[in-house]
């Protein structure tokens, strides 16, 4: 029996699908026993590694950073340890106190909620999607329908603009709604006693005030403000509110510090392409 080449355009979703599914549920299998067997501290980000990622033609890119944190492990050894996620965006900056969950055996592995979970779970979920609309094209292959007769009716066309739309609605809503729940979350009076920077993703410095203040618990708290300034830095001594998030005593947002213009793009664009991709669909299938 000859193989139908004519099958390949249809298994590119199928296999794309199940690498992109098959690594984020791996991902999230291991954050999982980090959390249930692994040890667990409180540590500090000493620093960011920063790369530079090139656009594919060279003409652009961005800063990728990867924060790196000091703790005490339960042997009283103090680790360095940086998160395999790299990100444009990330409130993990030089100062701020978190929690780390770590591998006994290799303390270099480590997992940070609030910063490592995300990428995995979308993975998965990108991955779940282009799996579906892969295999039922392949379905729809084994009926007869040829990969031109799929292109040429618009369904894989309508397919991969709401697979890429709800993938970038996704980031954009969970960068909103996580800026949102700090800015809901327990409110305090601070005082800023310093300051410490972090890089932006086209290399700028972005200053962070450092800001202690009293929890409601009555807990003396010091923390950076997860969202930087490229100008009008806060000058020591100002008092100024402080949110914190309802889990996370240092991770704040100060006054002022709303969602980044970045979020609202993923939503608008997001949004857009899902619009699109979702009327091109049924338009095909009510023909």
């Amino acid at each position: 029996m000859d193989f139908d080449f004519g099958v390949l355009p249809v298994l590119v979703p199928v296999v794309l699908g199940a690498i992109f599914l098959v690594g984020g549920a791996r991902q999230i299998r291991r954050n999982r026993w980090l959390v249930r067997h692994g040890g667990r501290a409180h540590g500090i980000v000493v620093a960011q590694d920063s790369r530079w990622s090139s656009s594919n033609d060279g003409s652009g890119g961005s800063y990728h950073h990867a924060p790196v944190i000091e703790f005490v492990a339960e042997d009283g050894r103090t680790h360095r340890a940086k998160s395999e996620i790299s990100k444009t965006h990330t409130s993990f900056i030089p100062g701020r106190c978190v929690l780390v969950h770590y591998d006994r055996a290799d303390p270099a592995k480590i997992f940070l909620p609030g910063h490592d979970g995300g990428p995995a779970v979308i993975f998965t979920l990108i991955g779940a999607v282009v799996l579906t609309i892969g295999l039922g094209a392949l379905w729809a292959f084994w009926r007869g329908m040829t990969a031109d007769d799929l292109m040429d009716n618009g369904v894989l066309f309508g397919a991969v603009f709401l697979c890429v739309g709800g993938s970038v609605l996704a980031i954009g809503v969970a960068g909103i709604l996580a800026t949102l729940r700090i800015k809901t979350g327990p409110r305090s009076r601070g005082v800023v006693i310093g300051e410490t920077t972090s890089t932006g993703p086209q290399g700028m410095t972005r200053h962070h005030a450092m800001v202690r203040w009293t929890a409601p618990t009555g807990e003396v708290l010091e923390a950076p403000s997860g969202r930087g300034r490229l100008i009008r830095r806060i000058p020591v001594g100002t008092e100024i509110t402080v949110r914190c998030h309802p889990r996370d005593p240092h991770r704040i947002l100060l006054a002022g510090d709303w969602p980044e213009l970045a979020s609202f793009a993923f939503l608008l664009f997001g949004g857009l392409f899902s619009v699109v991709g979702g009327v091109i669909t049924w338009a095909v299938l009510h023909a």
